[in-house]
């Protein structure tokens, strides 16, 4: 039995009441109700379209949507807590306060009341309750669940994603520096091939201007071979000339020898005589002698001369 205040001090609070057993109250007690009642933060059509994100529309803003959700919970929660104490608030407040007119006969059922049961009563039977979000929190909290296990297995695919992304980064970092050696190894072969190139057309250049040096070499050799073949044709017709000469000296020197010969034999006869007939005689001898060997010797040096002559003409 509820004692009144009169009797027994201030009452003992209640226990917090579920939101489902908060009723409307006239007068003074709705105005206290509507005054400690929280608004609530997220209408119920919102909860509804949070609710109706299905995980196979997630994409980029997933994550963001899950904190949504996760927030309206929290705050689903926050308000629950707070409704409960406004109406523990509001039961102390009709027990301790002065009575309206309109709220007497609440009140007095208060009074009346036997039981909290009995209080929940009297306070629930002008009030119209509350829509039961029970269920659409549960379904909130089930495609929560829901989308935390595809959240969690795309974070997972994502740093999967990302080691390989890493993985192909390092790969192609490796790959860049292997391009940059290759490309100052290719920079540094076409250097060297631009070199021996130029080497190569340095020496096709000396080699053409050598060819043509050698060309004219060999022309001008032709040119002295012709020359000394025409010479040396020369030469043959001048030996030829010279051994017809030579027969013809040699004839003439036998001819000489022969004349040489008689006028030995005059030139005995002659030393005969003088020996046999005077002075004079032998004089005379040794003059033709002498004049006769003076000539053969004139006429053989005229001959070596002549053939000496043709050898180098």
């Amino acid at each position: 039995m509820v004692h009144s205040p009169s009797r027994a001090g201030p009452p003992a609070t209640p226990a917090p009441v579920p939101p489902s057993e908060v009723s409307s109250m006239p007068g003074r007690a709705r105005a206290s109700a509507r005054s400690h009642s929280p608004s609530p933060a997220t209408p119920l059509l919102d909860l509804a379209r949070l609710a109706g994100y299905d995980s196979s529309n997630l994409a980029a803003g997933e994550f963001a949507g899950l904190a949504e959700i996760r927030r309206v919970l929290a705050e689903h929660e926050e308000s629950q807590k707070q409704r409960d104490a406004a109406l523990a608030s509001l039961v102390s407040l009709l027990l301790t306060s002065a009575p309206l007119p309109d709220d007497a006969s609440l009140r007095q059922s208060i009074l009346g009341a036997n039981s909290l049961a009995d209080i929940l009563v009297a306070v629930r039977q002008d009030v119209a309750p509350l829509p039961d979000t029970a269920s659409e929190v549960a379904d909130l909290r089930t495609k929560l669940a829901k989308s935390e296990r595809v959240a969690a297995a795309r974070l997972k695919r994502m740093e999967s994603a990302i080691a390989e992304s890493a993985n192909t980064q390092h790969r192609l970092d490796t790959a860049t520096r292997e391009t940059a050696k290759w490309r100052a190894a290719s920079l540094r072969t076409t250097e060297l091939v631009e070199s021996f190139n130029k080497t190569i057309l340095q020496l096709k250049a000396q080699a053409k201007v050598d060819l043509q040096l050698e060309s004219e070499r060999t022309q001008a050799a032709e040119r002295t071979i012709q020359g000394l073949n025409a010479e040396l044709a020369a030469r043959e017709q001048t030996i030829d000339q010279l051994g017809r000469q030579l027969v013809e000296a040699n004839a003439a020197q036998t001819v000489l020898r022969g004349v040489a010969t008689k006028y030995f034999r005059d030139a005995q006869e002659a030393a005969v005589l003088a020996c046999s007939g005077g002075d004079y005689a032998l004089a005379n001898a040794k003059r033709t002698i002498s004049r006769q060997a003076e000539r053969s010797l004139h006429l053989l040096e005229l001959t070596c001369l002549g053939w000496i002559h043709g050898i180098f003409i």
